[in-house]
């Protein structure tokens, strides 16, 4: 059995405030934020399940960018991209949905924490850290997310 950390990366790793005069992705993370979610990933034997638009690139892409800010966690994964779906066609998917899906795939997986800066859980708000997207991820966030996991 295992934890994952589902991982939105606008808000929680890259703040509002890291993008002002930003040049280039590789110096947008904020370094507490990443601080924080090796922290997380340390002291819960969690994985990382990349929720965030930043998958869309692909799995190595993630991979790349989460090496580059020292990520330490180990990556499982990425969320399925359900914007292509009929459904998508008229309505926006949330992503509380793209992570059920993936979780319908992995059902090794014994608990879970999301951590994002949106809200559209698709019903799975219980598992959700909402993260200021003004700051990032915080120790108190961790604290909390140490806490469900």
């Amino acid at each position: 059995m295992s934890k994952v950390v589902f991982l939105d990366i606008d808000g929680v790793l890259v703040t509002k405030r890291s993008l002002k005069g930003c040049t280039s992705w590789e110096k947008s993370a904020v370094p507490d934020c990443i601080e924080a979610l090796n922290r997380l990933t340390a002291e819960s034997g969690a994985e990382i399940v990349v929720s965030s638009a930043w998958r869309l690139d692909g799995l190595d892409s993630v991979r790349e960018v989460l090496q580059v800010w020292k990520v330490s966690g180990n990556l499982r994964g990425i969320t399925p991209d359900l914007s292509r779906t009929e459904e998508a066609m008229t309505h926006v998917v949330p992503r509380g949905r793209e992570i059920k899906a993936w979780l319908a795939q992995n059902p090794d997986v014994q608990s879970y924490v999301i951590l994002d800066d949106e809200r559209d859980m698709d019903g799975l708000d219980g598992k959700l850290i909402h993260i200021a997207c003004d700051y990032g991820l915080t120790a108190e966030d961790v604290s909390a997310a140490l806490r469900m996991l």
